[in-house]
C-alpha cells in the first residue's frame, strides 16, 4: 500500500496504491490539491492492524498511533466475548454455546462430554469478564485498548474432549 507522509512530522496522510505525488496528490478517480507535494513522501509499505480509527505517524518503518482509537465500551465487550463463545461452539458443530450446554448430562457420552467442557468455559469466562468489568469500575484497572486485548484476558478455549 502507498502512503503520503508529511515530512515535518511523519503525519500520514493519506493510504491509496493508486497515487501519484506530482504537482497535485492524485489518485485514480480523485486530486488534492491541497496537499503540499513539496513538503511530502510517498512510501510502500504494509498498513497496519487498526489503521482505521487513529491518526498514524510512519518513520523508519516504524507505525505510530497518534491518537489511538476509544478503549471498547462494555456492551461492545460483552457482544465480542459472546461471539466468541458462539463461534468456538460452533467450529465443534453446535449453533451456539448455548445449545452446546443443552448436551450437559446426555446419555451420548461424546456430547455430554462436548457440553460439559464448553459450559465450564462458559461460565469461566463470564465470571472472568465480570471481574473485569469490576476491577474497571472501581478504577483499579483499565478497559484494554482494543477488543482483542480484552478477549486475550479471558480463559483459553477448552480441548475438544476425545
Amino acid at each position: 500500500m502507498k502512503i503520503l507522509i508529511r515530512n515535518s512530522d511523519s503525519v500520514v496522510l493519506y493510504a491509496d496504491d493508486s497515487m501519484v505525488l506530482g504537482s497535485e496528490l492524485t489518485g485514480e478517480g480523485w486530486v488534492d490539491p491541497n496537499i503540499n507535494t513539496l513538503n511530502s513522501t510517498i512510501e510502500n509499505t504494509n498498513i497496519p492492524t487498526g489503521w482505521a480509527g487513529g491518526e498514524w505517524s510512519y518513520s523508519g518503518e516504524v507505525w505510530t498511533n497518534i491518537i489511538p482509537p476509544e478503549p471498547p465500551t462494555f456492551a461492545q465487550l460483552e457482544t465480542a466475548i459472546q461471539s466468541q463463545l458462539d463461534t468456538y461452539a460452533q467450529s465443534w458443530g453446535y449453533n451456539d454455546i448455548a445449545t452446546a450446554c443443552t448436551y450437559v448430562g446426555s446419555t451420548v457420552p461424546k456430547f455430554s462430554n462436548e457440553g460439559t467442557a464448553l459450559r465450564n468455559w462458559r461460565d469461566s469466562t463470564w465470571l472472568s469478564a465480570e471481574t473485569l468489568v469490576a476491577s474497571i469500575q472501581a478504577g483499579t484497572a483499565q478497559m484494554p485498548a482494543t477488543i482483542n486485548a480484552a478477549l486475550s484476558l479471558m480463559p483459553v478455549e477448552p480441548t475438544r474432549p476425545s
